[in-house]
């Protein structure tokens, strides 16, 4: 049979059986299962028609019958055939890319397992593929154009008049973990690419058990830090800023730390993406700068001589694309009563390159406002000359990779006094980030920076230890963080 049957016109009536019992037969067969029947009868009475129906015909036709009545009667049936093959496929098949979807794969998934368990040499594996940075793609050129860039696997991609470039991050698991559903070995695929994102994406991960333990405790801090926010288990700790020229406070930064009364201290390294991935960021950054403005009034007020400059907070890559943040950070602001030039706000290069448009509207808002703003982090990569041309920063904090090997060579102090003759053309202070080791302060001095932070001038400190710092800053506080 070259061509696949359209349709069957069977005669009830026959010399050595019944159509019903031909019908039996054709529903029986691989080839002829789904091909539609019109039985051809001499009578409609209810029992010959029911035991048609329940058989599995399509549709009958009385005889005798004229010829445009037969036409009629066979176009329709291959009609509604037809629509019901389309109505079958939209249900199992994307309709951007032309390829099975969720409800098709778990069918074929769950059949390939159940052979795997009747057949011992039989395997089956599933690579879970994910996008990198299709959503960046959605929300900067349009869902139209990340439609387009489904159904193509080559890159680069040419949509439009976009050039798009992207990677994928796959995660891969086998049968051979004795899954029975495929339920389960989807979920496994799903927490393998999760992992391959998390190592920096483009890359490709295969499931072990111990992943899901991990994905079961990461699930467990979440919903610790949902129950944590808004509680007095999160405090802030603050790490002064010294003139390299003084020895004196200048500003502190404000840190954000977790104390859970059954897990103890846990790393911010730890909650913070966790925070940023399901925007629990943004109230529990709204908490840390209403908490941080609270106490830089109250020190301003009852220490006017010991109080530091400014407080420097940091700004989250979430914070950075909510259009509701600068009228919340002012909103707090006047609820404590803090003096916006008292704030600096803090972000990293990396951040500006992901919202590069809604950072530099949100970031001339806040400048307007009176608010200071800070580059951390920078000399880490991209395009820092252009960010510090494009965007309204007060301070350059360099990033502690420089601030460590600016002794072990020529090349790193170059370019340190590089860096910092740059943000002196620019009016910018520089803060060196990092400071550990006696030589490092050093030759920060020689080479004239302003400003320093690492845990050789002072460790990040609660508020009550930070006071007895600032009384006297040769004291070792017991409860620095």
């Amino acid at each position: 049979m070259d061509a696949p049957l359209a349709l069957i016109l069977l005669d009830r009536e026959l010399p050595d059986a019944t159509g019903v019992e031909v019908l039996a037969q054709l529903r029986a067969d691989q080839l002829t299962e789904n091909v539609p029947v019109i039985m051809v009868t001499g009578t409609e009475r209810r029992d010959v028609l029911t035991a048609c129906f329940t058989g599995g015909a399509s549709d009958y036709l009385r005889k005798p019958f004229f010829g445009a009545e037969l036409r009629a009667r066979v176009q329709s049936t291959i009609d509604r055939q037809r629509m019901l093959v389309d109505l079958g496929r939209a249900a199992h098949v994307g309709s951007l890319t032309g390829l099975p979807n969720r409800s098709l794969l778990h069918l074929r998934l769950q059949h390939a397992i159940d052979q795997q368990r009747e057949h011992t040499n039989y395997g089956v594996a599933v690579m879970f593929i994910d996008f990198d940075r299709y959503k960046l793609i959605n929300d900067s050129l349009g869902h139209e154009v990340g439609d387009q860039l489904l159904p193509v696997l080559a890159q680069p991609y040419e949509l439009a008049t976009h050039t798009v470039r992207t990677s994928a991050s796959v995660g891969i698991v086998h049968s051979s973990g004795g899954y029975t559903q495929s339920d389960d070995m989807l979920r496994d695929a799903d927490i393998a690419m999760y992992e391959a994102k998390a190592r920096g994406k483009d890359c490709f991960v295969i499931f072990t058990p111990f992943m899901r333990e991990s994905v079961h405790n990461r699930v467990l801090l979440e919903n610790a830090l949902r129950e944590g926010i808004g509680t007095d288990q999160f405090f802030l700790a603050y790490q002064p800023i010294i003139s390299l020229e003084t020895r004196r406070l200048h500003s502190v930064e404000v840190l954000v730390r977790w104390r859970h009364p059954d897990l103890g201290l846990i790393s911010p390294a730890a909650f913070i993406p966790i925070a940023e991935e399901t925007r629990l960021i943004l109230p529990l950054a709204d908490e840390v700068l209403r908490q941080a403005c609270r106490q830089f009034v109250h020190w301003q007020r009852e220490m006017p001589e010991l109080a530091p400059d400014y407080i420097s907070v940091n700004l989250s890559r979430v914070q950075l694309a909510d259009p509701s943040v600068a009228s919340r950070t002012m909103a707090i602001l006047e609820e404590t009563g803090m003096a916006p030039h008292c704030l600096q706000l803090e972000v990293t290069e990396s951040q500006l390159m992901q919202h590069r448009n809604m950072a530099l509207e949100l970031l001339t808002v806040f400048k307007c406002h009176g608010i200071r703003l800070a580059m951390d982090d920078f000399g880490t990569g991209y395009s820092s000359l252009s960010c510090l041309q494009e965007y309204p920063f007060d301070v350059l904090k360099v990033d502690r990779a420089l601030t460590e090997n600016v002794s072990r060579g020529r090349g790193y102090s170059a370019l340190l006094h590089a860096v910092m003759t740059l943000a002196d053309n620019l009016g910018l202070e520089v803060v060196a980030e990092g400071i550990e080791r006696l030589d490092q302060l050093v030759l920060l001095q020689a080479l004239g920076c302003p400003l320093g932070q690492g845990f050789l001038l002072a460790r990040p400190m609660e508020a009550q230890a930070f006071l007895d710092w600032a009384c006297d800053p040769a004291v070792a506080s017991e409860e620095a963080a």
